[in-house]
């Protein structure tokens, strides 16, 4: 019986204590494009792990952006609903000035760029838990024990 609540106690523990995944976020403007990863859904200024522009053809800029004094984004049921970025690259200053609704972007290199951003949210494959594998493997061991000693007993 105290197998039976021992097996029952680790699987509670491993369905309700898997990590919380941060959310990506891709952003499209005019044409660029780029990722701003790190964020927590339902979460209010909050800073992002990471702001990345990955496409540019015509206005360079390409690369992750350093955070500067403003890094705070809002999340409200896995969408970006306000924020300020601002950070820099090597070569590039890029200011996000989000709203409601509306967006700015500005990628200034000696000149600027402003308009309307969107935000799609990127989905993300859920990982296994690391210790499913181990868990998985004692169970087939305790088994194989029952097992062995019941036929011993049987002999």
């Amino acid at each position: 019986m105290t197998r039976i609540g021992t097996l029952i106690s680790t699987l509670i523990i491993l369905v309700f204590a898997s990590p919380s995944h941060a959310l990506t976020f891709q952003f499209s403007f005019a044409n660029i494009h780029g990722f701003i990863s790190g964020l927590e859904d339902n979460t209010l200024g909050q800073a992002a792990d990471s702001v990345a522009v990955t496409v540019s053809p015509s206005v360079g800029g390409l690369g992750e952006y350093a955070p500067g004094d403003f890094n705070t984004f809002n999340v409200s049921s896995g969408a970006i609903t306000g924020g300020f970025f601002q950070g820099d690259s090597a070569t590039h200053h890029l200011v996000m000035n989000l709203g409601i609704g509306i967006g700015i972007l500005t990628l200034i290199d000696g000149g600027g760029l402003g308009g309307d951003i969107s935000f799609s949210l990127v989905a993300e494959q859920t990982p296994l838990p690391a210790a499913l594998p181990l868990f998985t493997t004692g169970l087939g061991a305790l088994g194989l024990l029952g097992w062995r000693r019941k036929r011993k007993q049987a002999a």
